[in-house]
C-alpha cells in the first residue's frame, strides 16, 4: 500500500506537536490503495514509457541470488528482503489500539500514487522531462 511521504510527514508532525496524545500508541500508516508488485511494475513502466517486463523468479532462486549479493558493500537485495517480498503486508483497519491515518484530523485526504508518482518517475523516461516539451529536441 504505497503511501505518500508528505502524508506520513503530516502524521509525524501531529505527533511531535501533541506528544501526550500519541504517547505509547502504535501507528500503522498505509496509502489509500493496495497494489501487487506486478501492478506497481506496470504502473512504473507506463509512467516512464519503458518496456521492461518484470522477471518472475521462484522464492528459492531469489533467496540464492540474495545470499550471493548480500556480501557486496552495497547489496541491492538481501535474504530478509526476499522473505518480506513473500509476505502479504496490508493494513488491517480497526485493530484495537492501533492508530491509522483516520486518527489524524490534520489529514483530510490521502494522496493517491497516480497523483504524485509522475513528479518522481518522469526523469527516468528516455530524454527525461524534455521529451514532451516543444523546442527541446
Amino acid at each position: 500500500q504505497p503511501v505518500y511521504v508528505g502524508d506520513v510527514a503530516t502524521a509525524i508532525m501531529a505527533m511531535v506537536e501533541d506528544p501526550d496524545s500519541y504517547k505509547g500508541q502504535t501507528v500503522e500508516l498505509a496509502g489509500p490503495a493496495d497494489y501487487s508488485r506486478a501492478e506497481i511494475a506496470e504502473f512504473v513502466n507506463d509512467v516512464t514509457k519503458q518496456k521492461k517486463d518484470p522477471v518472475v523468479l521462484p522464492k528459492e532462486a531469489m533467496s540464492a541470488i540474495a545470499w550471493l549479493v548480500e556480501c557486496l558493500n552495497c547489496p541491492y537485495l538481501t535474504v530478509d528482503e526476499v522473505e518480506l517480498m513473500d509476505e502479504d503486508i496490508r493494513l488491517v483497519e480497526g485493530k484495537e489500539g492501533v492508530l491509522t491515518f483516520a486518527d489524524f484530523p490534520q489529514i483530510e485526504r490521502l494522496t493517491p500514487i497516480d497523483e504524485i508518482a509522475f513528479q518522481y518517475l518522469h526523469r527516468y523516461r528516455s530524454g527525461g522531462h524534455f521529451v514532451y516539451a516543444a523546442g527541446y529536441h
